[in-house]
């Protein structure tokens, strides 16, 4: 007997995709004979390798140029998907299921896109976008399931090789588990980053109470040289690790801080207790489920949340309006909701 076939078409951000992993779990369990493949970047393929809830995984390029579009839409066709839920809905990945001649199509939409999907729910900039992939998913049975509580979830699988390159890097710098903060102060949005000199004092004071700081992020990452520059506290900074690394670094610290990224959204998946910055987006549609875990840090302006990369308003790094309202205070409260500092 043919195996029902489902295409799952996933978002491009670290912290998206990661938010996408309940609901893959929820399908398998919904479908539990299906074959699931899934449309994502190869930071997603580095996510959900070895997610046992995937039987496949087609990679896309952030940005498509025309050759890969041809080139994703063969590959769609070839599947021949039987359900296709979209968890990201542009005109293109709409079009694109409508095209794989798939029996249904589920996902966001209004007027013009509802042309092309078999059933929709309507966009809702407040609705958490957990909470919106279920309700696409709803779409498909004849009754709502109250999936609610699968949401707080996230999952990240890696492996003994993995496990063993941490192990080797605690040993190497003499860095003992549990007595890690990791700090990832970077972004690809210049709007969510907070102001280097803030970081410093909090890393001062975590150091005064015999933390070990290490700060992580990308070589683009240019807060972290701007950190450096005003503090004389011996950190250890890695810019090098791949994703399934740094989620094995994240279960051997007791706290992780930073802003609203890729990052954090990793440590929600470790089970980590951490303490994020937010700004340019609303916690309350992209933020955690479990309050308790994790600390959100939010200042709301009137142009809040904007979602823009860079402030609109100063058109400059670290000087955007509510990531400065954000004081040194505010993250060390919350630091203590959970550590001694």
């Amino acid at each position: 007997m043919r195996k029902l076939k489902i295409l799952v078409i996933g978002p491009n951000y670290i912290g998206d995709i990661l938010m996408i992993t309940p609901s893959l779990r929820i399908l398998k369990k919904l479908y539990p004979e299906s074959e699931i493949n899934v449309i994502t970047t190869q930071q997603g393929k580095e996510i959900l390798e070895k997610n046992p809830n995937i039987d496949n995984i087609i990679i896309r390029n952030k940005k498509l140029k025309i050759s890969d579009r041809i080139s994703l839409i063969r590959k769609v066709i070839s599947y021949s998907p039987d359900y296709v839920f979209l968890f990201r809905t542009t005109l293109f990945y709409v079009l694109l299921s409508y095209l794989s001649n798939s029996k249904y199509r589920f996902g966001v939409g209004s007027g013009f896109i509802n042309l092309f999907l078999t059933k929709s729910i309507k966009p809702d900039i407040k609705r958490p976008y957990r909470q919106e992939c279920v309700e696409v998913i709803n779409l498909s049975l004849n009754e709502k399931y109250p999936f609610f509580s699968e949401l707080y979830k996230l999952e990240i699988y890696t492996d003994e090789l993995e496990k063993k390159y941490i192990t080797d890097l605690l040993f190497r710098y003499k860095l003992e588990p549990k007595k890690i903060v990791l700090i990832s102060p970077g972004s690809t949005r210049p709007s969510k980053l907070w102001q280097p000199e803030k970081y410093a004092q909090v890393i001062n004071k975590l150091s005064e109470k015999g933390y070990s700081v290490i700060l992580t992020g990308t070589k683009s990452d240019t807060i972290i040289s701007e950190i450096i520059k005003y503090t004389n506290r011996h950190l250890i900074i890695l810019t090098e690790l791949n994703l399934k690394q740094y989620a094995e670094l994240i279960k051997n610290s007791i706290l992780f801080i930073g802003s609203d990224s890729g990052g954090f959204y990793i440590s929600i998946a470790c089970n980590v207790n951490s303490v994020c910055l937010f700004g340019s987006t609303d916690p309350e549609k992209y933020g955690p489920f479990d309050k308790e875990r994790q600390k959100i840090i939010y200042k709301k302006l009137n142009c809040s949340p904007c979602y823009k990369k860079i402030c609109p308003k100063t058109k400059k790094s670290f000087l955007t309006p509510c990531m400065e309202k954000i004081t040194v205070d505010d993250i060390l409260t919350a630091i203590n909701n959970y550590i001694e500092i």
